[in-house]
């Protein structure tokens, strides 16, 4: 979509608030990486201590059969972090379009202006301060145009993330064909 299309009035409406559900969202991703990895090192810890303890082939058909899901756990508690991180670079985005924005009262003013000089301009003695104002909406509109369209582009390319797999998804059964 090209933002350019619409007036500033329409893009800096779109864009007031603030990024704090972004960096919440990104916090909450990050605590689930790390709660994550935390659970793969306590996995792996007592799988390796059953197979100190219980020794023989089952000791090692059973590491053989939980190995995928503790690959799992870390493969998601990675890609939970990768979330965190593109949530991370959308919170950018969108302070930066907010930040490059005209103020919607700085718009709105503008406009007001525009009208009252036009609804008196007798004689066009307004005519140039009312250029002079299009002009400077004329601005407006680019400004607040091309930063919509940067963010855009940025949670666009923010948003293409590797998909989750469900735990086992590619785990091989064990000798039997059994499942946890």
């Amino acid at each position: 979509m090209d933002f350019t299309i619409f007036p500033p009035e329409f893009n800096s409406l779109n864009i007031q608030g603030s990024a704090r559900p972004f960096l919440v969202a990104a916090n909450a991703w990050k605590n689930l990486s790390n709660e994550l990895s935390y659970a793969a090192s306590r996995f792996e810890s007592e799988i390796n201590g059953l197979i100190t303890s219980w020794r023989g082939p089952s000791s090692t058909i059973m590491a053989a059969a939980v190995a995928p899901f503790r690959a799992w756990i870390v493969t998601t508690a990675s890609l939970a972090e990768l979330v965190a991180d593109h949530i991370s670079v959308v919170a950018g985005a969108y302070e930066a379009a907010h930040a490059a924005h005209v103020p919607l009262p700085v718009i709105e003013t503008n406009r007001l202006t525009r009208l009252a000089l036009a609804t008196t301009n007798i004689f066009g003695i307004h005519t140039p301060a009312i250029f002079a104002l299009d002009a400077l909406y004329a601005q407006y509109w680019s400004q607040d145009g091309e930063a919509m369209n940067l963010y855009a582009t940025m949670a666009a390319a923010a948003a293409r993330l590797t998909p989750f797999s469900p735990p086992g998804a590619d785990r091989q059964p064990g000798r039997a064909g059994q499942t946890l």
